[in-house]
């Protein structure tokens, strides 16, 4: 059997396209948003603080590609529509997203509080839904696709 390297995964062009990525100003979502951009997107960097998004924007730009970083905390939603409103003023709107950010607290099961509860499920599941609420919205008004009918 082949052995799969990380060569053997590749990406279309993603030239004209323009992603969002949530929580790109390190990790993992630092990596997705500097890729996109590598393989041709201009790139919305979210994340919490603005160090780190004007950071990771500014790489991006060094890789020729056009970068907005937005300060948004994804468990509100107006901030979600402003973002995806200051995204399409400025970059066109996103045909990708990628919803990478999200929290974890690590401590023992009989230890988490209500507070700690409400946290978590506000970043990593409301906050997922309704960036992906604002994107199929924004997606369907632009004739993009944007599925998701029921």
């Amino acid at each position: 059997m082949p052995q799969l390297t990380p060569n053997v995964i590749r990406l279309a062009s993603l030239e004209g396209r323009v992603a969002l990525v949530t929580g790109a100003g390190q990790g993992i979502g630092r990596a997705i948003a500097l890729r996109l951009a590598e393989h041709g997107a201009d790139v919305v960097v979210n994340d919490l603080r603005e160090e780190t998004a004007t950071r990771v924007a500014g790489q991006i730009e060094e890789l020729g590609r056009r970068a907005l970083a937005v300060v948004a905390d994804i468990s509100n939603v107006a901030a979600i529509d402003a973002m995806f409103e200051q995204a399409h003023r400025e970059l066109g709107g996103p045909q990708i997203v990628v919803n990478n950010a999200g929290i974890i607290r690590v401590q023992a099961f009989p230890d988490v509080t209500e507070e700690d509860w409400d946290k978590r499920f506000s970043v990593n599941a409301r906050g997922l839904f309704f960036c992906m609420q604002a994107a199929v919205r924004r997606m369907r008004n632009l004739g993009g696709g944007g599925g998701g009918g029921g």
